[in-house]
């Protein structure tokens, strides 16, 4: 059967051999659980639980096993009222339970002899802790969701309120744009995001572009380990979005939220004296939720809901960003503001030249400053340009859903959303603007049936789609193409295309062009998920299967203009280097070439939850995972034999070829206990095995190999006779007798599937009502991980690169190589206080580390020495040692009661809500611009010769470094020093919300916010620049995150 046929038809197979899944808020694991006993502690078979979700009045029933027990899966998210019925016993009711995603809620009963008509009536409130289930998780509640402050109404920044997960980007210029996360050890393109249990994610490289309304958003479920089979695919932290759906009651909200500069602090990196840079932010929308009622036709009160909502953003604002570079002597050719000597190898013996003035300057360099900005900071050599970055930005988002009740069997709901932006941000240098149009579908359908009292099917099939574009300056506005449409290098010439200049990287400085734009992206993602549920005796089991199929395509190339880079070796001064025309090294230009690259990914499961005793249950699982080979489709793709003496296939385009051998031993174990040591402790504990095959662009590169668009390497053979210039970049191509072969990328033939084992302990305290302390240890192992191996890297030493590289065939060989580890333990200590008497607390510490090898293949991931790759263990790129954070909603009792109704209605009715995060800082890795052991790769450090230290921070943001621990190692060496050996400055930041509820009518009502971002205005500093040797070494430049920021905002809601 080909591909393109397998979804549509293993849809409809599991649909015949199954009955159904999810329907609406419901998620895999949301379950009610309990024992019935009776007064003297004897279990009660046979009795009848009727759970009804009182919203909406949806109902759901189970019988009481021999043991008393009673299961009820897949149920729908929001308050229960849960009543028990047994012959000889009074009935009982229990009211309010809170039942939230995900989770599994124990409500167990004690009936007391009598008729069944005589009926008890239990106000039950949120469970505290957690009595059933070993996964390490947290949910965001509707309340936390609707009243926390968020910087952008972004609902995903609320996952770093979860013990050990925090941002480590949040990029709507990014290519592609979107926000990643990093949480217990695993990296942060390893994490799954779904809405509604279908995937938001682009495959690409594991990101979210998706803001959905937070308005539209029921609750948000955070799992960062030890979680059951149900779940894979992802090794990370698994995040759970579910929507609104509409109840019986008509609800909805209008609301608008305004931010601009005259509220906000001026930046901290802001030029002294110039007007406050502009910012203009407005966020708007509606939803709206209820029975579906049509008048004198169709009631769908208890039957079929609705939910609609859109929001829309706009947003003007600047990004003030310190930068270096060349003062106006410099780009004459006069570099007498700088000591070090300037020696000019293309005269005769090397000379130091007088003064420090070049004797001529090339033409191309001459052409090429009319796009690098000039300094606008008097009086600075080194950061001397403050560069205004400006960014505008325009997004919408709809989100809209059906829920129908099949009667009390048969439930099944269809959500579509969809988001567009059209992001346009600015550059440090203005002419690297990017401008980045994405839009997004994602859809799910989903269909519950419940067999018999003790089986139930759950079915769901969804679809996620994008597309996103990143062009540049010249590509947008293409009156701007005539500075570069002539710069006068050989073999790098203009292309009407994908304008841009080549990319020119100036050792500590800043250069020009945008070798990661002009691309173009689509991705798709295929998901059908089924999952039957068995209660049998003490067991409660779980059969599923689920199925994903990845579809990527790309038009890319990195640096399709060329790139040249100057790091001061030649001149001793790398805008010396610049203005002579005297590369270090260069890369000619590649194609872009259009790749689609698709993949399956399969899991296939069985969970058993057994409750051994009434104090103990256990969590037994395994789970298998099947990845498929990726393969191309539209054959735009080759990579190395195994022997590396060849390309595959020989004749391209081959649509359909793989491009490894399948990984088909990726069983991943799961076992979970918790044991009820009385009312108020449990203990639990579980271990795991989960995998994750690599990001889709380990595949979607592939199509830059030869024949489509190969790329030729030149580095200089002599640091005192140069060999490249501006005017000769590429020596020999011309009459072809270049010695230098095309670089290649590769992967396989055996790509093993990244593995963590995983692990944790903790202790839960119930203190008092709805109040508990949980204390928690996770542990865990992870190799496999993929990374970018340069194995055709000569041994360090003098002569051509090329000339000692081990196969002659190539240039650089890039093989994608699934052979690095990591190792992750962690202390979390959490109070959480559920809404009690108006407030609601959440304290959450984690100490952590976390160390690896380095990041992944495509995020630059490669160790410093490439045939000895233990070097560069240490402390991850995101580890952080301490972090604290808190989150509250506190409705403030004052003045409630008071006889004045002036009063009451001015100072009653507010509502205090904030965030606050304190947090050790990143790692610093300290490193050098040049190719000292002149290999032809970067990564390089420099020796260490004396303690390392740090005190980078407010007052301290310039040589915040000590340099003199640091010294160059010697010609043809590897430096000493270690990989992020220090650390950066640490993040103190105080969110807060003000509110307050006007009541309008009897069903309308008004809401007044006044939300202040980092409220005590504490900068929040970026690491400082790294390289050492260079200007700017120990320099802080920019912030994390913005100073004070206010916003208003207006919601009127019915």
């Amino acid at each position: 059967m080909s591909t393109g046929k397998r979804l549509p038809a293993l849809i409809v197979l599991i649909s015949l051999v199954f009955a159904a899944r999810s329907f609406g808020q419901l998620s895999r694991t949301t379950s009610l659980v309990g024992t019935v006993k009776d007064t003297s502690g004897a279990v009660v078979p046979n009795a009848s639980v009727v759970a009804i979700q009182t919203e909406t009045d949806t109902t759901y029933r189970a019988i009481s096993n021999a043991a008393g027990e009673y299961s009820i899966p897949y149920v729908n998210i929001g308050p229960y009222t849960i009543t028990v019925k047994a012959q000889g016993f009074r009935t009982i009711q229990k009211t309010g339970i809170l039942v939230q995603v995900n989770d599994v809620v124990r409500t167990d009963f004690t009936l007391q002899v009598g008729e069944v008509s005589q009926e008890v009536t239990v106000k039950a409130g949120a469970p505290a802790i957690a009595t059933d289930d070993a996964s390490v998780s947290q949910v965001v509640n509707q309340r936390q969701i609707a009243d926390l402050p968020l910087n952008g109404r972004d609902v995903l920044e609320l996952a770093v309120t979860t013990p050990g997960v925090y941002q480590t980007s949040n990029s709507r210029s990014g290519i592609p744009p979107g926000e990643r996360f990093i949480g217990a050890g695993g990296r942060n393109i390893q994490n799954q995001v779904t809405m509604d249990g279908v995937s938001l994610m682009n495959n690409l490289i594991t990101q979210i572009n998706f803001l959905p309304s937070v308005d539209a958003i029921q609750e948000f479920h955070v799992q960062t380990g030890t979680y059951s089979a149900q779940y894979g695919g992802y090794l990370g932290v698994h995040m759970d979005l579910v929507t609104k759906s509409g109840t019986n009651q008509l609800h909805g909200a209008v609301f608008e939220f305004v931010r601009n500069d005259a509220l906000d602090a001026r930046q901290f990196f802001e030029k002294p004296g110039t007007p406050k840079i502009p910012f203009h932010q407005n966020q708007f929308g509606a939803e709206i939720g209820g029975p579906f009622v049509v008048p004198h036709l169709y009631n769908g009160r208890n039957k079929t809901f609705f939910m609609g909502s859109y929001e829309g953003f706009r947003e003007v604002s600047a990004n003030p960003s310190l930068q270096t570079v060349m003062t106006p002597l410099m780009r004459n050719g006069n570099f007498s503001e700088i000591s070090t000597p300037i020696r000019d190898p293309l005269l005769p013996g090397d000379p130091v030249l007088p003064g420090n003035v070049l004797p001529s300057i090339a033409p191309q360099a001459q052409k090429l400053l009319q796009i690098v900005p000039v300094p606008n900071v008097a009086g600075a050599i080194t950061n001397n340009y403050v560069a205004p970055i400006a960014n505008k930005e325009n997004y919408d988002v709809t989100t809209d859903r059906v829920d129908q009740n099949l009667g009390e069997n048969a439930r099944l709901f269809f959500r579509i959303a969809y988001f567009k932006d059209t992001p346009d941000y600015g550059g440090a240098n203005p002419f690297d603007a990017l401008f980045a149009p994405n839009a997004q579908w994602n859809w799910v359908a989903g269909y519950t049936q419940t067999i018999s009292p003790t089986m139930v099917n759950a079915l769901y099939v969804g679809r996620n789609s994008m597309w996103t574009n990143a062009v540049n300056n010249f590509y947008q506005n293409p009156s701007t193409q005539s500075y570069i449409k002539d710069l006068g290098i050989p073999g790098f010439p203009f292309d009407p295309n994908n304008p841009d200049a080549p990319v020119i990287a100036i050792n500590g400085y800043l250069g020009v062009g945008n070798g990661g734009t002009n691309w173009f992206q689509t991705d798709e993602t295929w998901e059908a998920d089924d999952q039957l549920n068995w209660v049998h005796g003490k067991h409660d089991l779980i059969f599923g299967a689920d199925f994903a199929r990845l579809t990527t395509g790309r038009r890319a190339n990195n640096s399709p203009n060329g790139q040249f880079n100057f790091t001061g070796q030649l001149s001793g001064f790398a805008p010396a280097d610049f203005m002579l025309g005297i590369p270090f090294s260069d890369t000619t230009p590649g194609a872009e070439v259009p790749g689609l690259v698709r993949q399956w990914r399969d899991g296939f499961f069985i969970e058993d939850n057994i409750n051994v005793t009434q104090k103990l249950t256990l969590n037994l699982g395994l789970r298998y995972e099947v990845a498929m080979p990726p393969s191309t489709l539209n054959g735009n793709a080759t990579i190395l034999n195994p022997q590396e003496t060849a390309l595959i296939p020989s004749n391209p385009p081959q649509p359909g070829f793989q491009f490894y051998t399948p990984d088909r031993l990726n069983f991943g174990p799961r076992f979970g206990f918790a044991y009820r040591a009385s009312n108020a402790w449990v203990v639990r504990g579980g271990f795991g095995i989960y995998y994750n095959p690599n990001q889709m662009n380990s595949y979607t590169f592939l199509n830059i190999n030869p024949p489509f668009a190969p790329v030729v390497l030149y580095q200089t053979s002599s640091l005192t006779n140069p060999t490249l210039t501006f005017d000769n970049p590429t020596p020999g191509a011309s009459l072809k007798t270049s010695k230098n072969p095309p670089n290649v990328i590769t992967i396989g033939p055996h790509v093993p599937t990244a593995r963590m084992e995983q692990w944790s302990f903790d202790v839960e305290r119930s203190l008092w009502q709805s109040a508990g302390l949980d204390v928690q240890y996770m542990g865990s192992h992870t190799y496999h991980l993929d990374r970018s191996f340069y194995n055709n890297t000569p041994a360090p030493g003098p002569g051509s690169v090329q000339a000692r590289r081990p196969n002659q065939l190539w240039g650089v060989i890039r093989t994608i190589s699934n052979d690095e580890y990591a190792h992750y333990n962690a202390l979390n200590v959490i109070f959480n206080q559920r809404m009690f008497h108006g407030a609601s607390l959440r304290l959450a510490y984690t100490w952590s580390h976390n160390m690896d090898i380095g990041t992944d293949s495509n995020g630059g991931g490669y160790p410093m020495d490439a045939y000895n790759m233990n070097r560069d263990y240490a402390s991850s790129d995101w580890d952080v040692r301490n972090r604290f954070v808190a989150s509250y909603v506190y409705q403030m009792p004052f003045f409630q009661s008071n006889s004045s109704r002036l009063v009451r209605g001015a100072l009653g009715g507010w509502q205090l809500n904030g965030i606050t995060t304190l947090q050790s800082g990143f790692p610093i890795n300290v490193g050098i611009g040049q190719d000292i052991v002149n290999t032809g790769v970067g990564h390089q450090r420099p020796n260490l010769v004396a303690s390392p230290s740090t005190d980078c921070g407010s007052g301290h943001l310039t040589q915040c470094i000590d340099k003199s621990a640091y010294a160059f190692p010697a010609r043809y060496t590897y430096g000493t020093a270690g990989r992020n050996m220090l650390y950066g400055p640490g993040l103190i930041t105080f969110d807060t919300s003000l509110f307050k509820d006007i009541h309008l009518t009897e069903r309308w009502g008004f809401q007044f916010r006044a939300e202040l971002f980092n409220l005590f205005n504490t900068p929040a500093f970026s690491n400082p620049s790294s390289t050492f040797g260079t200007s700017s070494f120990g320099t802080v430049g920019s912030t994390k995150g913005n100073n004070r920021e206010i916003q208003f905002a207006g919601k009127l809601v019915f």
